[in-house]
């Protein structure tokens, strides 16, 4: 199974902005319905493969730039019969507070 990462969002509205911004920085993410694992009030995520030279890192900080709300960032960590298992990596409350310091 290849590496992959996805961020979940609080709303379509960011889902779209989101996506937007993605494409306007030449990033290889694409929308997908969020996975039923993932407790997000949108049932969109923007997913991204390891090969992608975009990192988490890149990705949040220019999400936060441009405001633009997201809910947690997720890994895929196996799977569970056909369906990947995803695990939070980092969520939008961790990020918010260790910029507090």
């Amino acid at each position: 199974m290849k590496k992959e990462w996805l961020v979940a969002f609080h709303s379509t509205h960011h889902a779209i902005a989101a996506e937007r911004l993605a494409k306007e920085q030449e990033w290889k993410m694409e929308m997908i319905p969020t996975p039923r694992d993932i407790s997000a009030s949108c049932g969109l995520s923007l997913r991204c493969t390891e090969l992608e030279l975009v990192t988490v890192d890149k990705v949040i900080e220019k999400f936060t730039e441009k405001k633009v709300l997201w809910a947690g960032v997720y890994v895929a960590s196996g799977l569970k019969g056909r369906q990947k298992t995803w695990e939070l990596m980092l969520s939008e409350k961790e990020q918010a507070n260790s910029q507090d310091f």
